[in-house]
């Protein structure tokens, strides 16, 4: 028998496992066709296939626990019946996936092997093999066993890797190089020398494109490329100057369309990447590029166009490379060309060009689009299921709870005990502070919780209310995000202010991290980075269950938990998100984003039944 789809393996549980066990398999079949929403034949028998399916899937409330902690097992104990039970049947029907028995014994003899020498020591007292070397070779042999060991070479490894998901590629990277040691090696290891291959892996690739090097550039064209920067990031007027001069500037900049600069240091860098980006992408052979003299002779319409169809073939090329219409990447390297060019007073004809480049539907996502695609997200997300819904709303303080769990035996805690407890304090308060007013991610990143100009207004009388007032220079569209902090969502807040925020400073003081304004202090100072905070989001919505809720998602579900409580207050929601009224009423008043509201309106009054809110949207 064939084992294609999942139906095939649910046929033959019966013969993997014993009655006991062949009912919860099925039970666990049955919920991958819930949680999912396809049929088993329509899941394929694979490991990999399945690894991705289970990123999308969203389970909060599906699995019973005392704890969100313990729910998070239970799915993650769930997750792993699957791909077991394939291994198994695929096992049984005497098929892996090339059908090669000889292969799979092959690979039997070098595990057995591994795992008995692996931490030992010969009679010159050196290591043979490292500990935990049994891990890599089962890393191989589950992505290459149907290849036997002889046979392993750079082509059957890149194939590999080719199909291997993005957060898997790392240790079987890391699994190669043990196999090629291996291959050095052999004289040392006799008894499995005949199954391995006589020349060494060769290199893989990345899917990183290599740096440009500059040192390359002629000094000519550094020299010009450093004055561009300049002009490009230099302040209105210096602040010695006189009043006059500085009125001057202001005048000048803006019939020059030009906005004032408010971090010189991050603006260079990303014009520096933009033409990073274009050197690496406007020739076929990088060394083309090497010989320009000026800045007018690398930006140019032709080049960057070049550059814009060869970074959407190439992204078009590996299954595993995101659409460039998925992601801002494009859109922000081609605004920060338009603006450099600009800035530097060239050619109008070549702004306009690449305005147009940047702005054409062929190349990047429109902002609508974009939105608009948030929102159906955000709905599939919902998905009409009350407990999502609910896990959303309580999710500050079911993730404060945990975290709670993890002060009270902080002492005795492991160091990754110790960094979990703090990622999920982290998560509680960073979606309180979406709940509380929908903002961007940087600005939630970026939240300053004390000194002057303040993010978050500390009520300093009883009764009082805290408030979130965000100066309209922080913001991207430069308009002041100002809204009325509730009280258990400030009770969130707090607790991570006098709780989590003093260990995580304590906890990264060594590499800089100190007590500053900011909400979420970074480990080196300043503020938390970006990849850090998403890091801790992450684990928070991994507990909750919310696989897929990002940052820039809870914009959507502030505004859908405004209108439950405020129906119809569509104007309110257009200033919230900083969106267009006719888009707003078009997605919230009527299908899907009115029935989002209806659901959060009946959760919210099963929370609070004072509310008396169902029915109302």
């Amino acid at each position: 028998m064939q084992i294609e789809t999942l139906q095939h393996v649910y046929q033959i549980l019966p013969d993997l496992y014993s009655e006991t066990s062949r009912d919860a398999y099925r039970a666990a079949f049955r919920r991958a066709e819930r949680l999912t929403n396809k049929k088993l034949w329509q899941l394929a028998a694979d490991e990999r296939a399945w690894e991705q399916e289970l990123s999308k899937i969203v389970w909060a409330g599906e699995f019973r626990a005392k704890t969100p902690e313990a729910a998070e097992r239970a799915f993650e104990t769930w997750g792993g019946k699957i791909p077991a039970a394939i291994r198994r049947a695929r096992k049984h029907a005497g098929s892996g996936p090339a059908g090669n028995r000889s292969a799979q014994e092959a690979w039997d003899r070098i595990a057995d092997y591994v795992s008995d020498v692996e931490n030992c020591f010969d009679e010159t007292g050196q290591r043979i093999l490292p500990n935990m070397a049994g891990v890599s070779i089962a890393n191989l042999r589950s992505r290459l066993g149907h290849v036997r060991p002889q046979s392993v070479d750079t082509a059957a490894a890149r194939e590999a890797l080719r199909r291997l998901p993005a957060d898997k590629t790392e240790s079987y990277r890391n699994a190669v190089r043990f196999f090629n040691r291996l291959i050095r090696e052999q004289n040392r290891h006799a008894p499995i020398a005949d199954l391995l291959p006589d020349m060494q892996v060769g290199t893989l690739p990345t899917r990183r494109d290599a740096p440009i090097d500059w040192s390359l550039f002629s000094q000519e064209f550094l020299d010009a490329r450093d004055t561009a920067l300049d002009e490009a990031v230099q302040a209105e007027a210096n602040k010695k100057s006189s009043r006059a001069a500085r009125i001057a500037a202001r005048r000048q900049n803006k019939l020059t369309r030009r906005r004032r600069v408010f971090n010189p240091d991050a603006t260079r860098k990303n014009y520096v990447r933009s033409l990073s980006w274009l050197a690496r992408h406007a020739e076929a052979d990088r060394r083309d590029v090497y010989d320009v003299k000026t800045l007018g002779d690398l930006v140019t319409e032709e080049r960057v166009e070049a550059a814009v169809n060869r970074f959407i073939a190439r992204s078009q090329s590996d299954e595993e490379l995101r659409d460039t219409k998925q992601t801002s990447s494009l859109k922000s390297y081609l605004s920060a060309l338009v603006s450099l060019v600009r800035r530097n007073g060239m050619d109008e004809d070549l702004v306009f060009a690449l305005e147009d480049i940047a702005d054409d539907p062929d190349y990047v996502s429109d902002r609508a689009g974009e939105m608009s695609a948030t929102r159906e997200e955000f709905i599939r997300l919902i998905d009409r299921d009350p407990a999502v819904v609910r896990a959303i709303v309580t999710g500050p303080e079911a993730l404060l709870r945990e975290a709670r769990r993890g002060f009270d035996r902080w002492e005795r805690s492991r160091d990754a005990q110790k960094a979990e407890t703090l990622h999920l304090s982290i998560a509680s308060a960073a979606m309180a502070v979406q709940l509380a007013r929908p903002l961007r991610t940087r600005n939630v990143n970026e939240f300053d919780a004390g000194g002057q100009g303040a993010d978050l207004v500390v009520p300093r009388r009883a009764g009082a209310q805290a408030w979130i007032e965000i100066d309209r220079t922080k913001v991207k569209n430069r308009r002041a995000i100002e809204g009325p902090v509730p009280e258990w969502l400030l009770a969130v807040l707090e607790a991570w202010q006098d709780e989590g925020r003093p260990l995580w400073i304590a906890r990264h003081k060594k590499t800089g991290c100190r007590d500053t304004d900011a909400l979420f202090p970074g480990t080196r100072g300043d503020y938390l980075t970006r990849s850090t905070f998403n890091k801790c989001w992450n684990r928070g919505m991994a507990r909750l269950g919310l696989t897929g809720l990002t940052p820039h998602m809870m914009r959507h579900v502030a505004a859908t938990l405004y209108l439950a409580v405020h129906p119809g207050d569509y104007h309110v929601v257009a200033a919230l998100l900083c969106d267009e009224l006719k888009t707003v009423e078009q997605f919230y008043s009527r299908g899907e984003g009115r029935a989002a509201a209806e659901l959060f309106a009946q959760v919210l009054e099963d929370l609070h039944p004072t509310l008396g809110l169902r029915g109302a949207a």
